[in-house]
């Protein structure tokens, strides 16, 4: 894009940290996500259903003014309980007759902790797109993501 003379040096400039946390973060929700999901105890359908659970994590990380402020209105709070009514729904039928003892439940756990890091990074590529850097190519900023998440996947390789 650069040789081309559609986008220049500065669009295409971001501070190293940046791409590094939102590697980081992105690795982090892989592996407690491969922890959760890992094995036969919690059935995949579950498991796609549960990390919906980035959705409200995301909206609320979205509100604070030091964030994005964004302000919901009520057909978004209905949306976000028809979709928080249908996990709950899809993830009770689908568990029935499933016994649930401690490891089943802290895999639960783990998935839906793993969607903490998915937002967190998701709120702070849209903050660091929208507010503080809207020149950035937002290509050459996944190529710095990719770059970085590399290394780190390797380095939690042995997890």
């Amino acid at each position: 894009a650069v040789l081309s003379g559609s986008v220049s040096m500065a669009q295409i400039k971001v501070p190293w940290w940046k791409p590094a946390f939102i590697a980081v973060c992105f690795s982090l929700h892989h592996t407690l996500l491969n922890a959760g999901a890992g094995g036969a105890a919690i059935p995949g359908v579950i498991v796609s259903v549960l990390v919906k659970t980035v959705i409200p994590i995301t909206m609320f990380l979205t509100m604070p003014i030091y964030t994005l402020g964004l302000r919901y209105k009520a057909t978004h709070w209905a949306g976000l309980a028809i979709l928080v009514g249908g996990i709950l729904i899809t993830v009770s039928s689908r568990m029935q007759g499933i016994d649930l003892h401690g490891s089943s439940v802290l895999k639960i756990f783990v998935i839906v902790l793993s969607t903490i890091p998915l937002a967190v990074a998701f709120t702070f590529l849209e903050v660091s797109l929208k507010e503080i850097h809207p020149e950035l190519f937002a290509v050459a900023l996944w190529m710095w993501v990719c770059l970085f998440m590399s290394g780190v996947s390797i380095l939690l390789l042995p997890l």
